[in-house]
This record gives C-alpha cells, sequence and structure tokens, in this order.
C-alpha cells in the first residue's frame, strides 16, 4: 500500500509541475504581447504628437486595438488616416464633426449623424477593408497600387490616391518601428 501511495503522489507532484510550467510560460508569452501592444501604442502616439498634435489621445490605442483584433497593418492604417484626417484633426474626423478618421460614411440605415466615439468609426473602418477589400487574395500592399473593392470600385476619387497613401505608408514605417513591432507581435498571435 505504501508503494502505491507514493507512486500516486509522485505522479500528481509531476503533473502539478508541469502544469505550473506550461502556466507560466503561457503568462511570459501573454506579458510579452501585452508589452508589444503597449510599444505599438507609444509609438503611434509618439507619431501623432509630430503629425498631428491636436488628435485625440484614444485614437492611437484603437488603431493598435483593431489592427490586432482584424489582422490589418498598422501602418497602412496610419496611412490612410492621416491622408484622409491627419488623425481626426481635419474635417470628418474631427471630434466635434463625424469622428469619421478614414472618410467611412456613418452606419448605413441609421440615423446616426457622427459616430459615436473614435472606437466604433475605426472599427466600422476595419470591418468595411475586410469585407470589402480585403478580399479575393488582396492585401494592403495591393490596395496601395490599386485600391478597389470587391466590385472594382475606386475608395477615393482622386487618381492619386495610391501614390498619396504608398508615400506616407513608406515615411511612417521610416519614422516608426512599428513594422517590425506587428510582424513581432503577430508571432505569439496563435498564443
Amino acid at each position: 500500500i505504501f508503494c502505491t501511495v507514493t507512486a500516486v503522489f509522485t505522479n500528481n507532484y509531476h503533473y502539478n509541475d508541469n502544469y505550473t510550467k506550461i502556466e507560466n510560460t503561457i503568462d511570459t508569452l501573454q506579458l510579452k504581447k501585452d508589452s508589444l501592444k503597449n510599444e505599438m501604442i507609444l509609438s503611434v502616439k509618439k507619431y501623432m504628437e509630430v503629425q498631428a498634435p491636436s488628435a485625440h489621445d484614444s485614437i492611437s490605442f484603437y488603431l493598435v486595438e483593431h489592427s490586432i483584433n482584424y489582422d490589418i497593418d498598422l501602418c497602412f492604417m496610419m496611412s490612410q488616416t492621416e491622408i484622409e484626417t491627419n488623425f481626426g484633426e481635419w474635417g470628418a474626423g474631427r471630434e466635434t464633426s463625424k469622428r469619421s478618421l478614414f472618410g467611412v460614411g456613418i452606419y448605413p440605415g441609421t440615423k446616426l449623424k457622427a459616430y459615436p466615439n473614435y472606437d466604433i468609426a475605426i472599427e466600422t473602418y476595419c470591418q468595411l477593408l475586410k469585407k470589402s477589400y480585403l478580399v479575393k487574395g488582396r492585401d494592403e500592399h495591393f490596395l496601395m497600387n490599386n485600391y478597389i473593392n470587391r466590385s472594382g470600385n475606386r475608395y477615393a476619387v482622386d487618381s492619386c490616391y495610391e501614390v498619396s497613401l504608398y508615400r506616407t505608408y513608406k515615411h511612417i514605417i521610416r519614422k516608426t518601428n512599428l513594422n517590425e513591432l506587428q510582424k513581432e507581435y503577430n508571432t505569439y498571435k496563435q498564443i
């Protein structure tokens, strides 16, 4: 009986020890993801302080949050909001206007005249990209050359839109470490 009890105790001890190691590894990886996400937010914020000093503080957080959630290139998203509204400093992107950072219309079929906050405005843009533009194997680099939706309609009227978007994208890549941070974050995404 003593031998049997010892064997059970020893097996449980190894099980608990292995479980603790796995749990610690998961915690460490989650901390790394959180750290990378925070670095991305700070990098966006730092970039916006130079390009758009009066932009709303929450924009950097929501750009990062939704780029992660929807698996969209963060620098692409930043490029587009910079050329459309300079991170909410101009036109329909202003907090006192529609909060439409990307020139995306307000909820079709509703009576709302503005997005209630930047979180919903950015998420609506991401949903539109995923549903209508990042389709048929297209990625953000494809759109910087030919920004058309699944039906072949252009995102913007301006025939030089893609050139402006690409130049802004390259500028953001040069001025930040966001591309590297997002790639590193994506290596931890399955956890």
